[in-house]
């Protein structure tokens, strides 16, 4: 358990090189937000053993949700930008919108190095809400 709970922090602290390998590195970007994303999802799989004590797989939560808001603070300001206008711009089927063609259209982001950059702020943001729901509903449960 502690080497587990050991490895999140390290990954806590990996995640500002892997961060600076997606802002720099245009060829290696994809896979560096894929490397980061992967390891995020092994640790997230352990909160699903059954036979895990479920006081390690709330530490385990705890630590992931602290280092997923720690990588969401590094968030570049393109990135926290595009995000926000998109999630402006998000609609969900049942809000039935028709589109004005007089809008502002969403911005594209052509450069590949930022469209990696929001993909993988965008996955890791999501995974963090996920955690949060879930680490918030064990502790009304109780």
């Amino acid at each position: 358990d502690q080497y587990c709970l050991a490895e999140v922090t390290f990954l806590q602290n990996m995640q500002t090189e892997y961060l600076y390998i997606i802002e720099t590195d245009e060829l290696a970007s994809a896979r560096a937000a894929s490397i980061l994303e992967d390891k995020y999802e092994f640790f997230v799989g352990f909160l699903d053993k059954d036979f895990l004590d479920p006081e390690f797989k709330k530490r385990l939560m705890f630590g992931l949700i602290t280092s997923l808001e720690k990588f969401k603070s590094m968030q570049p300001p393109a990135v926290k930008a595009y995000l926000q206008t998109a999630d402006a711009h998000s609609v969900t089927p049942s809000d039935e919108y028709e589109p004005d063609p007089t809008e502002q259209k969403q911005p594209e982001i052509a450069d590949s190095e930022l469209s990696t950059q929001v993909k993988i702020f965008s996955n890791l943001n999501d995974l963090r809400k996920r955690l949060v729901t879930r680490y918030d509903s064990i502790k009304s449960a109780k």
